[in-house]
């Protein structure tokens, strides 16, 4: 009998044994159960980020399309309007080419539209269309966030200073009524001033002394505007700048002033009317033979010939 006891003993504790067994396997089947759904849970939220991001993407894609599409529009809508400057924006040199023709492409590179795209010389199309003196596209592209401060690559020359060198007075009104800079300076400090003088645009000229231009701004080899126009004979812009305030007696780094230039180059009737205004000073105004003395022919030749800045 005892040993029949034992026996049953033994089967109940196996049958224990294979319960405990058979829960410990379904508890690890719902440990896993529940791991795999905490997994798809994350990954299900991961996804929704995803797609949340993609779509957000796609938004701000197709937002820029809208936005150049706004641009190119209120551009050529102008009829007086050159279709070069919308171009500018088109051409495959710049940064948002791709965004045009693929937004795939655009979306792998997150590039944007950018209206300050530039070409590989550093215009924009804001430099285009001040240069051109088209006002109304010169309007559209500020109005979009051009920058009128940008700089181009070769002389460093803004937007307001390519609408001065070309004489698109209201496009420097503009600009300037906007916030660009009027005394900006390109490479060479050369500034607007330097510029409406030596191209001889005096209604530019006469308007940036109202607005405050720097009467006595500093370039290459210390040229004064005043300078410029006296060694290029100009006497309306002359005039202006000396009724203006503008330093008869600033020496440039060959040792002349302006009275120096008008005679130099020949023009008396420019050296006469500096001559009545000149300032009375202690320092002596250097003569033609007192130059080609202190200084070689060969930088006096270079500052007369150079006329590109």
């Amino acid at each position: 009998r005892v040993v029949e006891l034992d026996r049953l003993l033994h089967e109940e504790k196996k049958k224990v044994s294979d319960m405990r067994n058979t829960l410990e396997h379904q508890r690890k089947k719902l440990k896993d159960t529940e791991k795999i759904r905490k997994e798809k849970a994350e990954l299900e939220k991961k996804l929704e980020i995803e797609r949340e991001a993609g779509a957000r993407l796609s938004d701000q894609l197709m937002q820029e399309k809208t936005r150049y599409t706004e641009i190119s529009q209120d551009l050529a809508s102008q009829k007086e309007y050159d279709l070069e400057i919308v171009e500018d924006l088109r051409r495959e040199k710049h940064r948002n080419v791709a965004l045009l023709r693929d937004l795939d492409t655009e979306r792998q590179y997150n590039m944007e539209l950018d209206v300050n795209c530039t070409d590989k010389n550093g215009n924009t199309a804001l430099h285009r269309a001040a240069q051109k003196g088209n006002l109304k596209a010169v309007q559209i592209l500020v109005r979009r966030g051009a920058n009128f401060n940008l700089k181009e690559k070769e002389y460093g020359r803004t937007p307001l200073i390519q609408a001065t060198l070309f004489g698109r007075l209201d496009v420097v009104r503009w600009l300037a009524s906007q916030g660009a800079d009027i005394n900006v300076a390109n490479k060479r400090k050369f500034t607007p001033l330097h510029y409406a003088v030596w191209y001889n645009q005096t209604e530019i000229c006469k308007m940036l002394i109202k607005m405050g231009a720097k009467l006595d701004a500093r370039a290459d080899e210390n040229v004064t505007p005043l300078h410029l126009a006296a060694r290029a004979g100009y006497m309306d812009s002359m005039k202006l700048l000396v009724n203006a305030g503008a330093r008869l007696d600033a020496v440039d780094n060959l040792g002349n002033k302006p009275l120096d230039w008008a005679r130099k180059n020949g023009y008396m009737e420019v050296a006469d009317y500096l001559e009545k205004f000149q300032f009375a000073s202690t320092v002596p105004s250097v003569t033609n033979q007192n130059i080609s003395k202190q200084k070689s022919r060969k930088d006096e030749e270079r500052l007369l010939t150079s006329q590109t800045f």
